[in-house]
């Protein structure tokens, strides 16, 4: 068993929300400083959101980025061939996630990169990187620090994405 003990950053603050309600991310406002740029990073959350949802988060997201600026990382925008591989590797994997979150839905993927480009750019970002999960898997803190690295998770990872999202100028 590994032990993680690292210092946690000043600047980094966890707190806790609802990211579909613009109130609560106004108050986050009380955590920056006006002349910081900010890092907005979300995983395991667009995915179980619909089309809808995901607007909301994202033009929530939008106005802060719009005020402090900075970039917004993801990769919960990985397309539906992503479900694909990873019930290849992970045999009822999705049908599982489905029967309990009564999330998962695979009309709530996008279709490919052209999707998560138009989606975002409508809402005013434009994607500065995308990148394939198995490109940063080696600076992936959990998965380097742990080494749990295996054949399955190898297989899940091949369609998986990563993106880099600013706000447009």
């Amino acid at each position: 068993m590994h032990s993680i003990q690292k210092k946690i950053p000043e600047n980094l603050k966890v707190i806790s929300g609802n990211a579909l309600r613009n109130d609560d991310f106004k108050m986050l406002e009380n955590y920056f400083k006006t002349d910081e740029e900010i890092i907005v990073i979300n995983e395991g959350l667009l995915r179980y959101l619909t089309f809808e949802e995901k607007r909301k988060v994202a033009q929530n997201i939008y106005e802060l980025l719009s005020k402090y600026g900075g970039i917004w990382i993801t990769s919960d925008v990985t397309p539906k061939k992503f479900i694909k591989s990873q019930n290849n590797a992970l045999m009822n994997f999705n049908k599982n996630v489905n029967n309990i979150t009564f999330r998962n839905a695979i009309n709530d993927r996008f279709e490919d990169e052209n999707h998560i480009k138009e989606f975002f750019g409508d809402i005013g970002f434009e994607l500065f990187e995308i990148h394939k999960f198995n490109e940063v898997k080696d600076v992936l803190y959990s998965i380097k620090e742990l080494d749990i690295f295996d054949d399955k998770i190898e297989q899940t990872l091949e369609d998986a994405i990563v993106v880099v999202m600013k706000v447009k100028k």
